[in-house]
Parts: structure tokens; sequence; C-alpha cells
């Protein structure tokens, strides 16, 4: 069953280290039904994965940011063992080992991990563009659209390393701009 990883980059010092070290844990998997799509609209991050999303053929898309890499060479294995019969699935990373869903997640408290946890069968990619505004909490949109639809299947195995630092969106934008993207997503659920 081919397998989109959809691979979002953007202009840093580090990119080209990033990169490099992710497409290294590509090479060595051991599941090798892949296609790699890399996408840099130089825009949001939610236009470099909606952009990326239309160029998907694989009956399942997964995201893996550019500093983030597969932990071992079974990583994808593990992901597509567990696909069978659900819509969407989170992986566990060294930032969220235990990931699980919470209600309140709309207020920034995200208990599933980045989207490089994520992995959702195309149809439903495609069905849910992201909102080009956002920077920070795209994962969380994403994540409350797909819930609505049904909870996610947790696989537990630690199969995804999550690159950390000043690097991250996470560090880049203000306490104010976070909670106009909270706010923007709760007006727009009516949470």
């Amino acid at each position: 069953m081919l397998l989109s990883l959809i691979i979002p980059t953007h202009d840093i010092p580090e990119r080209g280290m990033f990169l490099q070290r992710l497409l290294d844990s590509i090479d060595v998997q051991s599941y090798r039904d892949f296609e790699i799509i890399l996408c840099n609209t130089h825009k949001s991050m939610a236009t470099n994965l909606n952009f990326g999303m239309s160029q998907a053929r694989g009956e399942w898309v997964k995201i893996m940011c550019m500093d983030d890499a597969f932990r071992h060479t079974d990583s994808l294995k593990n992901l597509m063992d567990n696909v069978s019969g659900e819509r969407w699935v989170i992986q566990a990373t060294t930032m969220s080992t235990q990931p699980t869903w919470t209600n309140n997640i709309l207020t920034g408290n995200n208990q599933l991990g980045p989207l490089s946890a994520l992995a959702m069968r195309r149809p439903y990619m495609l069905t849910y563009p992201l909102f080009n505004e956002l920077r920070w909490i795209v994962d969380i949109d994403l994540y409350w659209r797909l819930n609505k639809i049904c909870p996610p299947k947790i696989i537990s195995s630690l199969d995804i390393y999550i690159g950390t630092g000043e690097h991250q969106e996470t560090f880049k934008i203000s306490e104010d701009e976070k909670s106009r993207e909270i706010t923007y997503l709760r007006r727009t659920y009516e949470v």
C-alpha cells in the first residue's frame, strides 16, 4: 500500500542538516512502498501542507517535519502494520511518549504530539484543507477536525524522533500570536 511522506520545509540555517538526517532515516526503512513529497511554498506551514496533500498519491499520508526523523528501521513498518480499518493514527514520539486525546485541545493542550506523530488516510487529508493563516497550531486544527470523525488509533511504539530547539515556530512567535491562533480556532469551531 503506497504511503505518501509529506515533508514541509522552510528556510532556516539548519535546513540542510535537518533534511539530510530525515532523508537518511527514511532511506533505511524496511517498509519501502512510499513516495516522498518535499514542499516549500515560502509561506505558512499550513500552506506547505495543503500543497503537499494536493500532490499525494498514496492511500495513506504521513507528515514528517524536516527537523524530525524516524527512530529505527521499522518505524514505517510499525505504522503500516497498524492502519487496517483506521482513518487516522498517532505514533508515539520522543516528545509525546504516551499520546492521548484531550477534550481541551483547542486551548493549546495538545497531548497527541506534533504533526510528525500523524498519519491518515488520504481522502480525509484532502477533505480538510488547513487554514493558511495558522503558523503554530496547525496540528491542533487538524486533530480537532479528525477527532470529529472518529478518535485516533494510538501506536505506542516509540517510532519518531522530534527535533526541538529555537528553530521551531513555538519559540519564534509571541505569546500574543499564539493566543490569537487559539482564539481563531475556538471561534471557528464555536467552542
